[in-house]
């Protein structure tokens, strides 16, 4: 287990499995993290720093939204 401090993105399925990616405060770098590997979230304080498409990567061509979604 680790402790991460990291900063939310956006959310992403792959393979039948959910994952948060997010950026990484301690490695300064976009992180997947499995989502049934997340213990426990907390809201803090610290600003959010927005970061390029260049920094998170491009979404794969298959991707789609889940907004609509039920």
């Amino acid at each position: 287990m680790s402790l991460r401090n990291g900063a939310h993105t956006l959310f992403a399925s792959t393979g039948g499995r959910w994952y948060l990616i997010a950026w990484c405060r301690l490695r300064s770098a976009v992180s997947w993290f499995a989502i049934v590997r997340v213990r426990k979230a907390v809201i803090t304080m610290e600003p959010y720093s927005a970061h390029t498409i260049q920094e998170i990567g491009v979404p794969p061509p298959h991707a789609k939204s889940i907004v609509g979604l039920e």
